[in-house]
């Protein structure tokens, strides 16, 4: 009968997202791992026949602490304004792990990964989209037009603070992207066809600027 294992599975996988939150994710590998545990590299290969299965196990952990966080904002009386919040949180509490998830390798995979920069906005966007088309009424093509762009500024915002340059306070960041949110989501509203590109966006600009002339019912391609 085999000798039962030292660590269990799950000591494994914390072991590595420690590594991962302190050092990076390119330096989870067996023998950090085993080193952190006061042992060798074999536990690992007990439960995995190879790193890309423990550091999928990884990723995971890092991402189901992430969902905890945005799921307490989902839960607030404003959720999305909230969950915003959260991201903002989660990224000053746990900077390293947030790293992990939006760029685990130094070069981002292609769209079709199931992990990176790419998936993570796809996961985010199905996790908050129920609660975006309900407080905000948009359909889906909008409101995943709208999240994209309060993404983008909170991916931002991330990395001012990963590298710990950002000049902004915390109310400041929130007052920002309140005033993001409010922006996209009223220009959505107001020129429903905007994320699909039937509307002329020179138009909208001209629109906005006083332009008496503007003709928001002329096609895209004369933008």
């Amino acid at each position: 009968m085999p000798p039962r294992p030292q660590v269990t599975k799950e000591q494994l996988i914390e072991a590595a997202l420690n590594i991962a939150r302190e050092k990076g994710f390119e330096k989870v590998t067996a023998r950090e791992v085993g080193k952190s545990l006061g042992m060798s590299s074999r536990p690992v290969f007990t439960y995995y026949s190879g790193m890309q299965e423990l550091k999928a196990d990884v990723y995971k952990a890092a991402y189901d602490k992430y969902v905890k966080f945005v799921e307490e904002g989902l839960n607030d009386k404003y959720p999305f304004r909230a969950s915003g919040r959260q991201t903002i949180k989660f990224v000053q509490q746990e900077p390293g792990l947030f790293k992990l998830l939006c760029y685990p390798y130094e070069e981002d995979p292609d769209p079709s990964s199931t992990i990176g920069s790419f998936a993570f906005f796809e996961q985010n966007y199905e996790l908050i989209k129920p609660t975006i088309i309900r407080e905000y009424g948009l359909q889906d093509e909008d409101a995943k037009c709208f999240f994209r762009n309060v993404w983008l500024f909170t991916l931002g915002i991330a990395m001012l603070i990963i590298s710990g340059s950002c000049p902004y306070s915390d109310e400041e960041i929130f007052r920002i992207m309140s005033e993001i949110s409010l922006s996209s989501c009223k220009i959505y509203k107001e020129y429903p066809g905007l994320s699909s590109g039937k509307v002329n966006v020179g138009r909208i600009f001209a629109q906005v600027l006083g332009d008496p002339k503007d003709d928001l019912k002329r096609p895209p391609e004369e933008s």
